[in-house]
């Protein structure tokens, strides 16, 4: 093995046969690294693979062995001379720490590829026994998180403040599907997920809150909420005021919808996991391999105050063509590999694989697969929607009213409301359809005001239910708002005076088809700022013949700390 040739930092190499692992085993061919040992359960099946090596122009030593991660003692990893273990095996949900706790045994570096929040998150329990032996036992060196946040790393250098973080991830259709890869999805598909959003800690569905997306050079595509260690690091190292999220999709909307419904029967409990349907399903999926493409991508945005305070957002891509993005979850373990072989990575301890490498240190890389990235800022200096609306007369509102209604670039408040439902049971329906609250008594409450473009959109909060609409000013100065309720829009006139606004709806569609005055629903609405310098609000909204939808009333104030604790849920 290694320890029988010229030391020069052996590598072994867990899983070397898998789609990571044989990819992972060229870039560190490519990169120079001479002694490899590659590891599989199965090592007949890397005699292809190593003669590839062999042949390569950086001509490494290239040693086969028999290796079960599971089982892998301490004395196994001396014996091979190994100075870094790396795990590319998976997968990793629900794993053990016993290939870490042996490499730190065997004074060994140890690096995995591991994308599984809980496996990530027990990395530091390593701490103390990973510095007394003099290594570093980095988890997650992989797309996410140490790729995530090497781009968040150089998108807000500097930055004051950070308030919505989002990642998103889409592969090809032909990439190959290894089943480790299919069960890493499944076993949180349905499963409950907790996420920072809109201000408070949720618990959503993993494969839920479906939505599209446009990712640069790929056009539209669908993605889901996908749980994954950044849930919890991005609000750990960069402490967004409001949301932290990573999403994840399937390029053909059959197999991403499809995986969708099936993750219902988990979250309604028909099923506790789909993790016995990997095989099936990876069947199903290798059999619509032809269709879409062989083109993936990655992006990364945030949204905050950039470091001169103005108002941005941020957003970093990747282009991964022809065939290569399987390499990309790659790139990052050659990149830590490269600075413990030189000395330049100093860290000794247990941890996330967060903050060890940038983006420069990556680019090689990316270049010489051909992997396109970019970068692109966006100012949000056009003025508000309400400022826009009122034009000079948007100053005589109270300082309060004009902070809340001018969210550079993204605002969250706080605050207590009750409401009163609808006295009908026709009228409660629509109310929930809405997502109006139903009769309460007091609540906590969070208003989520964000630019989006020209618009803003507004997320409301009370207690479990959630409501939001979309606003716009289509005519400057016209002391009217445009606000949309999903199919449903409204012209909102509005009023001025010493204490705040007043709004009431001049015109209404469906869609494009204009409502009759007589359907439009009849509101009142005031916001008012009192000597409690609290941001008060008061809105009853009713139909004509149905009567009352929902009357809610309360208080709010700007809410300016960082991310709530990791055990604050709503």
């Amino acid at each position: 093995m290694c320890a029988k040739h010229e030391p020069d930092f052996c590598i072994l190499l867990i899983g070397a046969g898998g789609v990571f692992g044989s990819r992972l085993a060229e870039g560190l061919a490519a990169e120079g690294f001479a002694d490899l040992v590659l590891a599989a359960r199965r090592p007949e099946r890397l005699q292809a693979l190593a003669e590839r090596l062999r042949g390569a122009g950086a001509n490494p030593r290239v040693e086969i062995v028999a290796l079960d991660r599971d089982r892998a003692p301490a004395d196994d990893l001396r014996r091979l001379g190994a100075a870094l273990v790396i795990d590319a095996a998976g997968p990793f949900q629900g794993g053990h720490l016993r290939l870490a706790e042996a490499a730190v045994e065997a004074g060994c570096h140890y690096i995995d590829l591991a994308d599984a929040r809980d496996f990530v998150a027990g990395i530091p329990a390593l701490d103390e026994r990973a510095r007394a032996a003099g290594v570093a036992v980095l988890s997650g060196a992989s797309s996410t998180p140490a790729l995530s946040h090497a781009a968040l790393d150089a998108l807000t250098a500097g930055w004051r403040r950070i308030d919505r973080i989002a990642a998103a991830i889409s592969p090809g259709n032909r990439a190959p599907r290894g089943l480790s890869v299919v069960e890493a999805i499944l076993s949180r598909a349905g499963a409950s997920v907790r996420v920072l959003r809109n201000g408070g800690w949720d618990e959503r569905f993993g494969w839920g809150d479906t939505r599209r997306i446009e990712i640069p050079g790929l056009g539209q595509r669908w993605v889901s909420l996908c749980e994954t260690p950044d849930l919890d690091l991005f609000v750990e190292r960069y402490r967004p005021t409001t949301s932290a999220e990573f999403l994840a999709g399937l390029e053909l909307s059959a197999l991403h919808f499809g995986l969708a419904a099936l993750s219902r029967s988990v979250r309604w409990r028909a099923l506790p996991s789909l993790l016995p349907l990997a095989r099936p399903l990876r069947w199903i999926a290798d059999r619509m391999r032809a269709l879409g493409s062989d083109r993936g991508g990655m992006l990364v945005e945030a949204i905050g105050l950039d470091a001169e305070g103005r108002a941005c957002r941020a957003e970093w891509s990747l282009l991964a063509a022809s065939g290569v993005g399987p390499y990309v979850p790659t790139i990052p373990p050659v990149a830590v590999a490269r600075k413990l072989r030189d000395g330049s990575l100093r860290f000794r301890g247990a941890s996330a694989c967060v903050g060890f490498v940038t983006l420069e240190e990556l680019a090689p890389s990316f270049e010489r697969l051909g992997i396109e990235t970019a970068v692109a800022r966006e100012g949000l200096d056009e003025a508000a929607v309400f400022e826009r609306a009122l034009g000079g007369a948007f100053e005589r509102l109270p300082a309060m009213t004009q902070a809340i209604h001018r969210p550079d670039p993204l605002l969250l408040l706080r605050g207590t409301a009750a409401a009163i439902g609808g006295a009908s049971p026709i009228a409660r329906f629509l109310a929930r359809l809405f997502g109006f609250p139903g009769t309460t008594g007091e609540l906590p409450v969070r208003v989520v005001i964000e630019r989006h473009g020209a618009g803003e959109r507004w997320t409301r909060i009370f207690g479990d239910k959630t409501f939001v609409s979309f606003l716009d000013s289509p005519d400057a100065g016209a002391s009217s708002i445009a606000e949309r309720f999903g199919i449903m829009t409204f012209r909102v006139a509005l009023g001025l005076d010493e204490k705040g606004l007043s709004f009431t709806p001049v015109k209404g569609w469906i869609g494009p088809v204009p409502l009759p005055r007589w359907m439009l629903p009849r509101v009142t609405a005031h916001e008012s700022v009192t000597l409690d310098d609290a941001h008060h609000f008061d809105v009853r909204i009713s139909l004509p013949v149905l009567g009352v939808l929902v009357h809610y009333r309360g208080a709010l104030r700007i809410d300016e700390a960082e991310a709530p604790p990791a055990d604050r849920l709503r």
